[in-house]
C-alpha cells in the first residue's frame, strides 16, 4: 500500500524523475530526492530491520541517522543508514540481522526465552565444558553480527581539506541560518555546516509553505553573495584546542 503524502511546498522529492531499485529481491520505485528509507516507507514497507538482541521488527524512526532502526547492506557496504543515504537508480539493497527473511525472522524466537538471556549472558555461560567454547564463540559471533564484510573489498580513498573562517555556525536550522546571515552582514567570513541534505532544519517540515521556502532561499542567497561557505551532509565531530574543528563529509575530513 502506497503511503506517500501529497506534494507540498519545499519538498526536495522530484516526482518527475522516478528511480527503480530492489530491496531483498523485490522491485520498488522511488523518486529523485528520496532517501532509501523514505522510498521504502512510502512504498508500504514497514519493517526495515530487526533489533540486535531479540530481533524485534524495527521501522523508520528518527529520519536523521541517529538510531539503528534503518541499517541496511548495499553491496559490500554494511550498516548503511538508509534514512540519510540518497536513493540511486538500480540500487540493490539487502536487510541485515534477519534469517531467512526480514518478515519471517526465525531469530525472533529468542524473545520467548528472554528470561534466560540476561544482560551479558554470553560472558557467563557456554564456557564449560571448555573444549566446546570455540564452537559456542563462533555461533555467538555470527548471531551478534549485523552486516557482512567482504575482506576482498578494495580499500576506499580518503582525503582531508583545510578550511578557514572567522565564524563557524554548526546547524542550519532557523537559529543557525539567522546567525550565519548576521555574521555575513558584519563582514565576517562565514562557514555554515549542517548534517542534512539542505539547510532549513525544522522549517522544511514543520511549516512547509511557500513563505518559509522563500525565506530559506533568501538566506542562502544572502550567504552566497557574502561569500560564505555552506557544507551540507557534513557532521562536526570535534572541537579542539586553538579553536579548530574537525568535520566529516563522506570520505573527506575537514580541518577548520
Amino acid at each position: 500500500k502506497c503511503r506517500r503524502i501529497e506534494a507540498r511546498p519545499g519538498q526536495v522529492v522530484d516526482r518527475a524523475e522516478p528511480l527503480s531499485f530492489q530491496f531483498d529481491g523485490r522491485s520498488y520505485t522511488g523518486y529523485a530526492g528520496d532517501t532509501i528509507a523514505s522510498a521504502l516507507t512510502a512504498a508500504g514497507v514497514g519493517i526495515l530491520s530487526r533489533s540486535f538482541k531479540y530481533h524485534r521488527p524495527r521501522g523508520l524512526l528518527c529520519g536523521a541517522g541517529h538510531c539503528p532502526n534503518c541499517l541496511v547492506q548495499i553491496g559490500d557496504e554494511p550498516s548503511v543508514r538508509s534514512c540519510t543515504r540518497p536513493l540511486e537508480q538500480g540500487m540493490d539493497i539487502r536487510s541485515q540481522n534477519a534469517w531467512p527473511s526480514l518478515d519471517n525472522d526465525l531469530m525472533q524466537l529468542t524473545e520467548s526465552v528472554s528470561r534466560f538471556l540476561p544482560v551479558g549472558f554470553y560472558y557467563k555461560i557456554f564456557h564449560r565444558p571448555r573444549f566446546l567454547w570455540p564452537a559456542f564463540e563462533h555461533l555467538l559471533r555470527n548471531a551478534a553480527g549485523l552486516g557482512v564484510i567482504d575482506p576482498q573489498t578494495p580499500e576506499g580513498g580518503y582525503d582531508k581539506q583545510y578550511l578557514h573562517a572567522d565564524v563557524v555556525v554548526v546547524g542550519g536550522g532557523p537559529a543557525g541560518l539567522s546567525a550565519a546571515v548576521a555574521a555575513a552582514d558584519h563582514g565576517s567570513r562565514g562557514l555554515l555546516i549542517d548534517e542534512n541534505a539542505d539547510v532549513g532544519g525544522p522549517l522544511r517540515f514543520d511549516r512547509p509553505d511557500e513563505t518559509v521556502t522563500e525565506r530559506i532561499a533568501q538566506c542562502r542567497k544572502a550567504l552566497d553573495q557574502a561569500g560564505a561557505t555552506i557544507l551540507t551532509r557534513t557532521s562536526v565531530v570535534g572541537w579542539y584546542q586553538d579553536h579548530w574543528l574537525s568535520a566529516v563529509r563522506g570520505n573527506r575530513l575537514y580541518k577548520i
